[in-house]
């Protein structure tokens, strides 16, 4: 039901009109008359308050968006007295579902139920509207508003949205919603929505602007949001409430389920489950759902049940909080400031809060904002503590910081490379669709080969990192497994496995290591099937996880020839060669320079020489190698430390210190064949 209020202001000749010197009587029988004189067809119009100057109105409609016009009609139809020109209506508004329910109360005491009874209104629903203006809700938060954005045009639109600090989903989606090849009518719900972000404020920003997106094109009958938070345990009350939200958007919070399944809460919880679910699957079609999501990783919590259950009969759209330079969350601060009627942030303030070098998420924002609002409540109005120090919100990624990291990293220069081609297609793609042209992602699936330790799964974490970074990818998740998590033990578990993985991806990077364990000698088996899934959901979730295959060269040969449809969406074949000796040598470097430790010249030539003889050796480790063998120094250092603390002060300067002493071979082939070997080796 939609629900709306009007003004019909009394011109001058009913002014003096003897009956409306009574106006509760006379609101009585107007009443009265409307709820008689309305056809079954029509919205049922309301008046609740009378003045010698006008009559307040309230209505709501089922199924259909109410104008002005259409109202006017039905008023000058429906008023009592021959005098229906002598009216004229004024201020016509979509109000909120709790307004609705409170006018509707106070109007009700002596004049309903009797009324209503033979009426679409019966006494089941004054007690829900009774009950909602009174805010007496049970096992639940409702609040509601009405979206305000003013969004005529696409260009219109996209510059409002630019304010949000908006990720690349949200603009996909506005590109989506303002494609004129779409119909202009309302006949349903194509997609219903969830959004990621990390604080209610940030969401509530996010679905305002995508309800007004909707409304001004069509895709909704109104602009009214009814927000359902903190659910746990079914009542009648959010059953009955419930079905007075049909037609509007109905926004679920709904928790991740705890991993202990015992839980008293969980169990609470899931009691009002089957009710969401049973409202969505009556009312997807009229009714528009948004799940708002603020766990980002639910391998601690388990599943959100709610989300997991919709997603088996709606078609979901992902929507995630965005995140920007200064520029952007300059933007979003003076959105949000001017929401409270705060002034704009000043250069001192901005200075204060953000800097050049960082990346803030949405959340980040708006905690900045709640920050500088009681900074000037202190400066301002309560100047005596003005001198406190203001506390920033802080931001651990840097701009660019994953980029630049990639970029340090020894070696890898046709990995590079790619990266940056990468960047420069999603880059034009962009801007493509900025001047009208179409231009569809390009499939971006890979495959990795080299040996090990040569930073296959370093790399593809931090392209993971990278293509959020750049709005490429929309989360940047790095979900890595292997043929255990992705093969059934039975037969129909490994294909729901598989699918579970790329859930868990979803808007980032699915890296499957040693993807060739997934080949085995006999066809038709577990692994095939896994192969065959593992293809079909990479063409499902096209553009919103990239696959990345690993394993060694000789292997995975074997695994692209498995499936001719998975060679055909590999766009990318990477090969990681074996580090030489200079980058093994700068590799153990840039290792100790990491963990604070200085290496001086003879033990970089001792180093030096040990990776001459070692990487002759098949399979040596590279990178691993070089770890296990600065770990060894570490360990062989503080032997020899305690040793010299028996006559020397050991300082900070000799913690840190790795000396040639320390580095010792590791590894069967470089063993000293004159020294007896003690213990166990391969």
């Amino acid at each position: 039901m939609l629900t709306y209020k009007f003004i019909a202001e009394i011109k001058s000749l009913l002014k003096d009109e003897e009956s409306f010197k009574n106006p509760r009587e006379e609101i009585k029988n107007l009443v009265t008359h409307f709820v008689q004189a309305r056809n079954v067809d029509e919205p049922l119009l309301i008046p609740y308050e009378l003045t010698s100057e006008t009559i307040k109105f309230i209505t709501l409609a089922e199924s259909m968006s109410l104008t002005s016009g259409y109202i006017d009609e039905i008023l000058k139809k429906n008023f009592p007295r021959d005098f229906a020109e002598l009216v004229e209506m004024k201020n016509f508004e979509e109000i909120r579902f709790t307004e609705f329910c409170t006018v509707f109360s106070n109007l009700t005491g002596g004049i309903v139920p009797r009324i209503f009874r033979s009426a679409p209104l019966n006494v089941q629903f004054a007690e829900i509207c009774s009950s909602a203006a009174n805010f007496k809700y049970e096992n639940f938060k409702f609040a509601d508003f009405i979206s305000d954005f003013d969004l005529p045009t696409k260009d219109e639109a996209f510059q409002a949205l630019e304010n949000l600090m908006p990720q690349k989903t949200f603009r996909d989606e506005i590109n989506r919603i303002y494609n004129p090849a779409n119909i202009q009518k309302f006949i349903g719900h194509p997609v219903h929505y969830i959004i990621k972000a990390q604080n209610q404020q940030v969401a509530k920003d996010m679905v305002n602007f995508l309800v007004s997106a909707l409304y001004k094109n069509n895709r909704l009958l109104g602009k009214r949001v009814d927000w359902f938070s903190e659910l746990h345990e079914g009542n009648r009350f959010f059953q009955d409430l419930n079905n007075c939200t049909v037609d509007s958007t109905v926004v679920f919070e709904y928790p991740y389920e705890v991993n202990d399944s015992r839980s008293a809460f969980a169990a609470r919880r899931r009691g009002i489950l089957p009710l969401i679910l049973d409202k969505i699957k009556r009312q997807n079609k009229n009714t528009l759902f948004i799940f708002v999501d603020y766990v980002s990783d639910s391998e601690e919590l388990g599943e959100n049940q709610l989300i997991q259950n919709a997603e088996e009969f709606l078609d979901l759209i992902t929507i995630y909080e965005g995140s920007g330079d200064i520029n952007s969350a300059t933007k979003y601060l003076n959105y949000l400031l001017e929401k409270v009627a705060q002034s704009p942030a000043d250069d001192e303030e901005i200075k204060t809060f953000f800097s050049d070098s960082k990346i803030y998420s949405a959340s980040d924002v708006y905690n900045i904002s709640q920050n500088l609002i009681k900074s000037r409540v202190r400066s301002q109005l309560y100047p005596a503590y003005k001198n406190l120090n203001s506390v920033a919100v802080e931001v651990k990624r840097e701009k660019n910081e994953s980029y630049n990291k990639l970029q340090n990293l020894v070696g890898l220069n046709k990995i590079k490379e790619l990266t940056d081609k990468i960047i420069s297609a999603f880059w034009m793609r962009d801007k493509k669709n900025n001047l009208g042209i179409e231009d569809n992602s390009p499939s971006l699936h890979m495959v990795f080969t080299g040996n090990p330790g040569s930073a296959k799964t370093t790399v593809a974490r931090l392209l993971a990192e990278i293509l959020s970074e750049k709005n490429i990818l929309s989360t940047g998740k790095f979900v890595e497994c292997g043929r255990s998590d992705l093969v059934g033990e039975f037969v129909g578990w490994t294909a729901p496995k598989v699918k579970k993985q790329f859930k868990k991806a979803k808007g980032g990077v699915l890296f499957i290591d040693e993807a060739y364990s997934l080949v085995e000698n006999k066809r038709g088996s577990y692994g095939d099937e896994a192969i065959n899934t593992i293809v079909q959901e990479m063409e499902n979730h096209r553009d919103d996880v990239i696959v990345i295959f690993a394993g060694y060269p000789d292997k995975m040969k074997d695994f692209l020839e498995r499936n001719e449809g998975l060679r055909s969406r590999i766009a990318f074949h990477l090969d990681f060669p074996d580090y030489n000796v200079d980058e093994l040598t700068q590799i153990l470097q840039v290792m100790a320079k990491e963990k604070s430790y200085t290496v001086d010249g003879a033990a970089v030539e001792k180093c030096r020489k040990i990776f001459e003889k070692i990487y002759t050796t098949k399979d040596f480790g590279n990178g691993r190698y070089v770890r296990n063998l600065l770990e060894s120094a570490v360990i062989n250092q503080a032997a020899r430390l305690m040793k010299l603390e028996e006559t020397q002060e050991v300082t900070k300067d000799l913690a840190l210190n790795l000396v040639a002493e320390d580095f010792s071979p590791i590894g069967t082939n470089l063993i000293d064949d004159n020294k007896n070997r003690i213990g166990f080796y391969v």
